[in-house]
């Protein structure tokens, strides 16, 4: 699913309205009916609901809301913010309506004095909506100060809160408990910092213009369920192929105390169908990979203790490196031999990153499509302290496109930068993931997708999206405080079944 600035939905909008044809209320209709199916899904009719608007079409939007849940049956309030003296048309059309056809107390707030106790309420607001581009002030500052403050029920907002920046910083704007949104998502859904804004977001149809809608090109993209399962049945397995066919990846993980690290890497790799797993390891971790995975081939370092050199002479289809390597000296060489002389993909993780933020120069030795997962403080390690919100998403598209490598930046809707120039963000994926050992297994499922031949990007889009869903699942069962990065791996084929 596209995510669209907030140029491109205005011009998403102006063709629908050119090309369906329908009037700017009608649209609004559409938008109302569909917040108000979805609601009644959620919200018992006999809960009070104070319905706060603007004067512009967010309003509007707002006074189809408010119609439409009083004909079936709610108790709706209606409070006009008087932040601007002239109302758009489309809002004075569906005013007039509400005061013709309803029984809905409308009132109108000049003053923060004017405004209701809105402790007991419902609270939807429709104040602004997508398109602010600085701090609110004067009444609406001190609307949005108050909802904040006293509303004790849920909050809900239309489009988007108000006072969201939607490609800057925010300064104040209404902390809703849900976002409900039309069409696509907007880019500030993605951002963490604005989580205590968005709360949990929703996105429905409200049939824009197809055509101009595939038209527009996004620089951002929001992965779904069907996307992925379409990357999944364009790589099937026939009755005679072996395991020749799903390739070799090669493993280079762990140190004194992180041997782990590499078991949960080379568990998740042969968890996603990699037809041989090489994993080379310091020597003391030789007796408990091969206890723990005898499906593996383990290469011993002549390092007891941590790795000093990465084996290049076989054949492999992909090498992923990192994962508790540790940072001596020793190891450090040996990723900058197979950083300058590897013939294969590199997927490079954890310590890989962190070794190379330590000499940043390495970075312009990286082949082309390498992949690197980083999370946030790696991220910021490695390429400094990209500023925050948009700015350090697109400074994340920059550097993928720059350097035509892959990264994926993990987290809450983990963003995968693309060498194009595109950005993915996850859907899947809880709060139960945040655990030691995650990332190992992310690094694992991709190493292990690109080795089976996969392009590098359905492998990199599969393999996050296959990863979040294994945790939903685990969390689902188990709940999120149970899941452990064992746990993930566990789930992966269920994960993959879920998709098939």
């Amino acid at each position: 699913m596209k995510i669209l600035s907030a140029q491109q939905l205005r011009e998403l909008e102006q063709a629908t309205l050119n090309n369906q044809p329908i009037s700017n209320v009608d649209l609004m209709e559409r938008v109302g009916k569909a917040f108000v199916s979805w609601f009644t899904e959620v919200i018992q009719s006999n809960s009070s609901i104070a319905i706060l608007v603007g004067k512009g079409n967010n309003g509007g939007d707002g006074l189809v809301i408010a119609r439409l849940l009083r004909n079936k049956g709610y108790q709706v309030e209606v409070h006009i913010i008087e932040h601007r003296e002239k109302a758009s048309d489309a809002f004075v059309t569906n005013l007039n309506r509400i005061e013709e056809e309803t029984d809905i107390y409308i009132g109108h707030v000049q003053d923060i004095q004017h405004l209701v106790d809105l402790s007991d309420y419902i609270v939807i607001d429709a104040m602004l909506g997508m398109g602010i581009n600085k701090p609110l002030v004067g009444l609406l500052k001190s609307i949005v100060e108050q909802v904040n403050k006293n509303v004790t029920e849920l909050v809900i907002s239309v489009d988007m809160p108000t006072g969201l920046v939607d490609d800057g910083k925010t300064e104040l704007a209404v902390e809703a408990d849900f976002t409900f949104s039309y069409e696509v998502p907007k880019i500030s859904f993605m951002l963490a910092e604005n989580y205590r804004y968005v709360g949990e977001w929703l996105c429905r149809s409200i049939q824009l213009d197809a055509d101009t809608l595939e038209s527009l090109e996004a620089k951002y993209i929001y992965l779904e369920e069907e996307f992925v399962s379409e990357i999944y049945g364009l790589y099937p397995r026939g009755k005679f192929d072996h395991k020749g066919m799903f390739g070799h990846c090669l493993i280079v993980a762990g140190s004194i105390g992180m041997i782990g690290s590499s078991i949960l890497t080379a568990k998740s790799c042969l968890k996603s169908g990699a037809g041989l797993v090489t994993v080379h390891l310091p020597s003391l971790g030789y007796i408990p990979m091969q206890t723990s995975l005898p499906d593996v081939i383990v290469s011993s370092d002549h390092s007891q203790t941590n790795i000093s050199k990465i084996p290049l002479d076989q054949k492999y289809n992909v090498i992923c490196v990192g994962p508790g390597l540790g940072k001596e000296v020793e190891t450090k060489r040996a990723l900058l031999d197979t950083i300058k002389h590897a013939q294969v993909p590199l997927v490079l993780d954890a310590d890989a990153l962190n070794i190379m933020a330590t000499e940043k120069d390495w970075i312009d030795y990286l082949p082309k499509y390498s992949v690197l997962t980083p999370h946030m403080k790696e991220f910021k390690r490695l390429f400094g302290d990209l500023g925050e919100g948009v700015e350090r998403i697109e400074q994340l598209r920059h550097i993928a496109a720059e350097r035509q490598i892959y990264i994926c930046l993990k987290g809450a809707h983990t963003a995968v930068a693309t060498p194009e120039g595109v950005i993915y963000f996850n859907d899947t994926g809880n709060p139960g993931m945040a655990v030691g050992g995650s990332g190992d297994v992310l690094a694992g499922v991709i190493s292990s997708l690109i080795a089976q031949e996969w392009k590098i990007s359905h492998a990199v889009l599969f393999g996050v999206y296959l990863h979040g869903l294994a945790g939903d699942l685990c969390a689902y069962d188990m709940s999120e405080e149970g899941v452990t990065a064992s746990d993930i791996i566990n789930y992966l084929p269920d994960a993959f079944l879920e998709l098939s």
